[in-house]
């Protein structure tokens, strides 16, 4: 699978993909005198689906620019085995960033469509693009912190998630133990939360931070593993701005949701 995007292409690791067109139906009034059925008229089709993939040192930018870009289309290159096709023109429906403790970080894409968008065949000069095997981004438990507490929060899965049907979305859903003296612990709101990652190999190391403002309680849950340790999973819409940064040791790229 490759990115196509402001003319450059970017090789996408991806881990599963459900990119098809479909026949895009529109439901039609019911006949009178018969039995009600939903019924429809064929009106050409449309492209749905999703994929997932890691973030790594090569595609990481791109990536984070799809992101914080929502209304810039892009093309989808994916080469099946048995049928290579281009889906053209996309634009993003939602993503969601999301790892667990010492796993890698992977990225949601759900795409949608354009007016237009179309699917469109690999010619003699498509680039037919592999990729290379990498260092990927990974999570910590400690990666995920408060503003004012030195303290690991102990986070051990997050889950950041945008939405672009109508007005944008966000949304922050954390796991971890019941600590004293947190935030995430109450039903109030949260003015920053930090995630951080790095991503390291022999010529330099790349960080991820990405910082959430406002956050607003929207659901709580409590409860207890095996050992009874005390645990909770808390949504929290993030009512502020967000920033997006990745730097490196001669690089900087950064922008505000």
């Amino acid at each position: 699978m490759t990115l196509l995007r402001d003319g450059v292409y970017t090789v996408l690791p991806y881990t599963a993909e459900t990119l098809r067109c479909v026949n895009r139906r529109i439901p039609l009034s019911e006949t009178v005198g018969k039995r009600k059925r939903a019924v429809f008229q064929e009106n050409g089709k449309a492209i749905r689906g999703c994929f997932i993939t890691l973030i790594t040192i090569s595609n990481m930018r791109e990536l984070l620019s799809l992101i914080t870009s929502p209304e810039e289309s892009f093309d989808i290159l994916m080469n099946r085995g048995y049928e290579k096709v281009i889906y053209r023109n996309l634009t993003l429906r939602s993503f969601e960033l999301r790892s667990r403790d010492d796993e890698n970080v992977t990225l949601k894409i759900e795409v949608m469509e354009s007016e237009d968008s179309y699917t469109d065949s690999f010619s003699p000069v498509t680039p037919d693009l592999f990729w290379e095997r990498e260092k990927t981004l990974n999570y910590m438990d400690y990666d995920l912190t408060e503003e004012g507490r030195d303290a690991s929060l102990g986070i051990y899965r997050f889950s950041f998630l945008g939405k672009f049907e109508g007005a944008a979305s966000y949304s922050l859903r954390v796991y971890g133990p019941v600590l004293a003296d947190s935030a995430l612990n109450e039903n109030e709101s949260i003015e920053q939360l930090f995630l951080l990652c790095l991503l390291m190999t022999e010529e330099d190391t790349i960080s991820l931070k990405i910082k959430f403002t406002n956050l607003c309680p929207a659901e709580s849950t409590k409860g207890s593993d095996t050992h009874g340790e005390q645990l909770m999973c808390r949504l929290f819409r993030i009512e502020g701005p967000i920033s997006i940064e990745e730097r490196g040791t001669n690089s900087y790229w950064g922008k505000e949701l």
